[in-house]
């Protein structure tokens, strides 16, 4: 006959084989807690239509520029020292909440004056990556021979700006991307003192742009004064006339000209907030490009910007697949701001769309381009 067997379980026991059972429920299932980052899947395949926008797939895995299975060789670039003590730590502190706590991309100063200890502190103790300290070259910051001081100076009265500020953008325009410390990098993220992050970037724009081939981004388009650049455009016609094997058939100059390059509608792309490749304006393509600028001496006979000439080189020297608007950047520079439009994007975004600054971002979006 068969004997009914009783067990006698603990209190105790019970509740260690609970405990277990919960722990292995959290572990293994969607409602474990996960990091910004801790969710790695196999990279895609294929890219996707836009960086910051969800999978309509929800099982499609996340690309690369989202997962941390790759970093480029990038660095952020911040032009500014002790003159700007305040505004550089208070860009770097929204750098690191918005971006590059998770990132870690080593930062590299540049200034024309000596960083203090006080800086140097100040900078380090408030990331984790590494950081830089460089200054601007004597030879690079300074008159070019060609270039007559003293017209230089009475055009400075009819122009406006200061003569710090031509030397800077003709620094930032041909030169810094030459800068030794910069050796070895392919791509650099240049953030100006007093930019605020509008939005959070929770993915890499540096593994986007690489993955996708892109050599320059925007994101925020704005009108420049013609009276500071009156003869910036004769000039790049002529360039364009003596140098046209270099300007691929494909390119994006209907962004800068509303006649097919008869005259400059004034756009820019922001410097204040650009990444890029290196190695673009490192190409014989940009430095004989300025190198032709350089030798008018505009840069100190009118006041030329390292933006527009920028945005004139990218418009003109690449193909329209190689240049990227990373919309859904938000950020502003007084008085200057960028929010994104689209509603899954403003998730992530503390910002008012309706205060855009936009001069001319619509312009990007004239022509549908394949």
């Amino acid at each position: 006959m068969a004997h009914a067997i009783t067990v006698k379980v603990r209190p105790l026991t019970i509740t260690l084989l609970v405990l277990v059972l919960l722990v292995y429920f959290f572990y293994t299932s969607d409602f474990a807690g996960q990091g910004a980052l801790d969710h790695v899947p196999a990279p895609l395949t294929k890219p996707r239509k836009h960086p910051n926008v969800a999978h309509d797939d929800p099982f499609e895995p996340l690309a690369p520029w989202h997962n941390l299975s790759k970093q480029a060789n990038a660095i952020i670039v911040i032009i500014g020292g002790d003159s700007e003590f305040d505004a550089v730590r208070h860009t770097m502190k929204q750098v690191e909440t918005k971006f590059n706590s998770v990132y870690k991309y080593p930062y590299l100063f540049l200034d024309e004056e000596g960083f203090s200890t006080k800086f140097r502190k100040a900078t380090t103790d408030l990331t984790e990556a590494t950081t830089h300290y460089g200054y601007f070259p004597d030879h690079d910051f300074s008159y070019p021979p060609w270039v007559d001081e003293e017209q230089a100076d009475r055009n400075r009265v009819v122009h406006g700006g200061s003569l710090s500020y031509q030397l800077t953008a003709r620094y930032n325009a041909g030169f810094f991307f030459r800068h030794p410390l910069l050796n070895g990098y392919d791509y650099y993220w240049r953030i100006d003192p007093s930019v605020e992050f509008l939005c959070n970037i929770d993915y890499d724009p540096f593994v986007f742009m690489e993955e996708n081939d892109i050599k320059f981004s925007w994101t925020l388009a704005l009108n420049d004064s013609e009276q500071t650049m009156s003869t910036l455009w004769k000039t790049v016609k002529s360039f364009m006339r003596q140098y046209s094997s270099l300007i691929p058939k494909k390119n994006r100059l209907d962004f800068i000209s509303d006649d097919d390059g008869r005259t400059y509608n004034t756009c820019y792309f922001g410097s204040n907030l650009e990444i890029g490749s290196l190695n673009f304006f490192r190409s014989s393509a940009y430095l004989r490009f300025f190198e032709y600028l350089d030798r008018t001496g505009g840069f100190f006979y009118e006041r030329w910007s390292d933006a527009a000439v920028h945005s004139i080189a990218a418009t003109m020297l690449l193909s329209p697949s190689e240049i990227h608007y990373f919309d859904d950047m938000g950020y502003r520079k007084s008085p200057f701001t960028h929010c994104p439009l689209q509603p899954e994007l403003q998730l992530k975004c503390q910002c008012d769309p309706e205060k855009r600054t936009d001069s001319c971002a619509k312009r990007w979006f004239r022509k549908k381009l394949t």
